[in-house]
């Protein structure tokens, strides 16, 4: 056994040991030079991107799949049931530019930093896009995936452009966690966006138009309800209010208004608004002051 050879390869593996992170950094700065990557933090901008990605590049068949369902109205039946869908974003996943590949992973939430009120638990965390330089433009990307976020939102606003109903119950504090459709209906939506129009999910064994309630000819909640006269000009004063926002807008004052309902237990209050809401499709928001946590002034 030549001892020489042997001292003289433990030397040489103790010189790389000892200059193993600058021959690390030296490779990783040359693999810098070709590779970017790309870290995203804000919750909103996560899900916009993936639910724009996804839709439109193709995607590698190989890769960790994560699936659920949300109890969602189907029209063809005209009854509510559970909608099974994939959900992507939650799994590293392997897209295609053309003839580049990008990778679009989802890391650990950062310690200390609250989840996005629509997120599940199993959700949070940077979303990260690594390519080739000089193959993604991720500007161009993400202007237009809040353009196209922001178009599809401003679409679902107006009930001249859409068929999809925008009301829902959503009480706050959240009681989700209680059960219940009505607890649940608040989370199905994104910036007011329906969640099977998010390209983040992929409904399975329905298509996208065959979900939610579409708004009926003809069908009111109202018409269901006897009220006196002074509520049912109430009721007319409101949809004046819903239909003239341009004239709000032409003149500079805010699109508000508020009303207060009293009354004893069992007169309709809650139903009045409920059935309102429904009509003109809008959303219903259920405030509880005694669970609501107070926000000390300064």
């Amino acid at each position: 056994m030549n001892y020489l050879n042997l001292l003289a390869g433990g030397a040489a593996l103790g010189v790389l040991a000892g200059c193993w992170g600058y021959v690390k950094g030296f490779v990783w700065k040359l693999v810098s030079t070709l590779i970017q990557r790309v870290e995203v933090n804000d919750a909103n901008l996560c899900q916009t991107l993936v639910g724009y990605l996804v839709p439109r590049y193709p995607r590698s068949r190989v890769y960790d799949r994560v699936y659920g369902t949300f109890y969602e109205h189907i029209k063809t039946v005209e009854y509510n049931g559970l909608v099974p869908y994939e959900m992507f974003g939650q799994r590293s996943l392997i897209l295609w530019n053309g003839w580049a590949p990008f990778l679009l992973g989802r890391g650990h939430q950062k310690q200390g930093s609250a989840p996005h009120e629509h997120d599940d638990d199993s959700r949070g965390g940077a979303l990260s896009l690594t390519f080739l330089r000089g193959t993604f433009d991720v500007d161009a990307v993400i202007a237009a995936a809040c353009r196209e976020r922001n178009e599809l939102s401003w679409s679902f606003h107006s009930l001249t452009r859409s068929q999809q109903r925008r009301f829902f119950i959503r009480h706050v504090p959240d009681i989700q966690k209680k059960g219940g459709e009505e607890a649940r209906q608040g989370h199905l939506y994104y910036h007011g966006i329906p969640w099977y129009h998010d390209g983040q999910y992929r409904p399975l064994g329905y298509r996208r138009e065959e979900l939610g309630r579409g708004r009926a000819a003809g069908s009111g909640a109202l018409g269901l309800l006897i009220f006196p006269r002074r509520v049912t000009d109430l009721v007319e004063e409101i949809k004046l209010w819903r239909n003239n926002r341009e004239w709000y807008q032409k003149r500079g004052i805010p699109w508000k208004r508020g009303w207060l309902l009293y009354g004893p237990p069992g007169t309709g209050k809650t139903a009045l608004a409920r059935a309102f809401a429904e009509d003109l499709d809008m959303p219903v928001f259920v405030y509880n002051p005694s669970k609501t946590p107070a926000t000390s002034s300064p």
